[in-house]
């Protein structure tokens, strides 16, 4: 077993879980280095603009470290809110602002997005290409097609985890609990990249215990 992998008992006497913490110190130094090499050679890192629809507290608490984190780093990072009964217009219109103004190089839209509001609809009004977490349907096309542009970043890092745990995924089978545009469903054309048998499992799925079991990679992107 690896440094960062932990055992897990009972059923899945050979599994092991994965952890993050080490990637994700190694990334965050690694970044705060390209964004002093940017700076030092007076070239701007970049600004990216957060759209937040709604008060629901784990967002809230989720995108204000993320301004944190990527402030820490030194990179421009605003946040706008909205109320979680504004209209599909009034996101929209921010959308197409934020893609317009040139002093922002990144969008991102928190998710989930309030119900009355069209997720489709929504992400048609952001520039494609400033979609950092590649939810625009152009992007999320090209994923498909394996081309892709920019890739969710959960799933991205997923992928980053298996690398550094030097997991080959040529010819395993992956079981993905979760179908989300954001997690599951990008995180499967990413395994599928790579020659593997995926399966995606979801509240419909019967017999996922069996499908987990007889998975050699499991990757869970539901809430817990």
């Amino acid at each position: 077993m690896k440094p960062g992998q932990t055992e897990i008992p009972q059923d899945f006497t050979d599994a092991s879980l994965m952890s993050g913490r080490e990637l994700a110190r190694s990334l965050r130094a690694s970044l705060r280095e390209d964004v002093v090499a940017l700076h030092s050679e007076q070239r701007a890192p970049g600004a990216l603009r957060i759209l937040l629809v709604g008060e629901k507290q784990d967002s809230v608490l989720y995108v204000q470290s993320l301004v944190r984190w990527f402030t820490s780093i030194g990179l421009e990072c605003s946040l706008q809110t909205l109320p979680n009964d504004a209209s599909p217009q009034t996101v929209q219109d921010a959308l197409r602002r934020a893609s317009d103004d040139p002093a922002v190089t990144g969008l991102l839209v928190q998710m989930p997005l309030p119900a009355h509001l069209d997720y489709h609809d929504v992400f048609d009004a952001m520039a494609p290409l400033k979609d950092v977490e590649g939810l625009h349907p152009e992007n999320i096309g090209l994923l498909a097609s394996g081309k892709p542009r920019f890739v969710p970043s959960t799933p991205l890092a997923g992928m980053a985890l298996l690398d550094l745990h030097e997991i080959a995924l040529e010819g395993k089978h992956v079981a993905i609990l979760g179908r989300s545009n954001v997690v599951g469903k990008p995180l499967a054309q990413l395994v599928l990249a790579r020659n593997a048998t995926v399966t995606l499992l979801h509240s419909r799925s019967r017999n996922i215990p069996e499908s987990v079991r007889m998975a050699d990679v499991v990757a869970a992107a539901v809430g817990v």
